[in-house]
């Protein structure tokens, strides 16, 4: 069984009014939002398996604060059935928390929806499962690896040479019904010393990943990585609300 030290830091950022994230870290959510100062939480040590995850509301406003919280909350309340595995949870815990962002939706007649990267450690693994661009990256031998795939259409427009445009979302919980959810699922082994990233675009849209490479591969504690990391993002500008776990496998096999 992993033992795993966690960390998780929120923040509106320099330019958003307010901050449409959420997150899930060992059952608690995101629960204020102070202007100009970032929320921790921390969790040492932990034998449990635990859902950790990130969701990036979107949809303006109180909207996308509601559609991540929305999320969270069910990600937060799923339970695991005897013998069922990682990703057979994930894929159904993520339709219930896609099917109730929806509802929201009809009933408020609003247009909001969130993105979802997720993490389950259990026992010598684990699973990673994500909807739309929040990712999830490890940290191994000096060597960073993206573990999430972007639902985006980054390709395309790289391949037709467009660049006055950001990528746009593929899929994300709360899109209409003519737009199937499909979550991205992987499992992973465990190391001693692996570090795992789960983190909002905000984050990624101002340190690039061969900079994340070097900061989350440093000898630095975890603690100061994740101070780095969002000290970083703020003082590049902040575009966006920015919230992200860090986390590092303790115990070997």
């Amino acid at each position: 069984m992993a033992m795993i030290q966690a960390y998780c830091w929120s923040n509106r950022g320099r330019c958003r009014p307010h901050n449409e994230d959420n997150l899930l870290f060992y059952g608690q959510l995101r629960d204020s939002d102070p202007a100009g100062k970032s929320l921790r939480y921390a969790r040492e040590m932990s034998r449990q398996a635990s859902v950790l995850g990130v969701f990036d509301g979107m949809g303006g406003m109180d909207c996308g604060e509601e559609a991540s919280l929305t999320a969270a909350a069910c990600l937060q309340a799923a339970e695991r059935a005897p013998g069922q595995d990682a990703e057979a949870f994930f894929a159904g815990a993520i339709a219930k928390a896609n099917a109730l962002v929806q509802e929201n939706n009809r009933k408020k007649r609003i247009e909001s929806g969130t993105t979802a990267a997720l993490m389950l450690f259990c026992g010598k693994q684990v699973t990673v499962c994500n909807v739309g661009d929040s990712r999830v990256y490890r940290c191994a031998h000096g060597s960073l690896e993206q573990l999430s795939r972007d639902h985006t259409d980054r390709e395309l427009i790289e391949s037709l040479g467009i660049r006055d445009r950001a990528p746009r979302l593929l899929q994300y919980l709360g899109a209409d019904d003519d737009l199937a959810v499909r979550p991205w699922l992987c499992t992973a082994p465990l190391h001693r010393n692996d570090r795992f990233l789960c983190c909002t675009d905000g984050l990624t849209s101002m340190i690039p990943d061969g900079e994340l490479e070097k900061l989350l591969c440093a000898p630095a504690s975890l603690r100061e990585t994740g101070e780095t990391l969002m000290q970083t993002a703020l003082d590049r500008g902040g575009t966006d609300n920015i919230t992200f776990i860090l986390c590092r496998v303790l115990l070997p096999f």
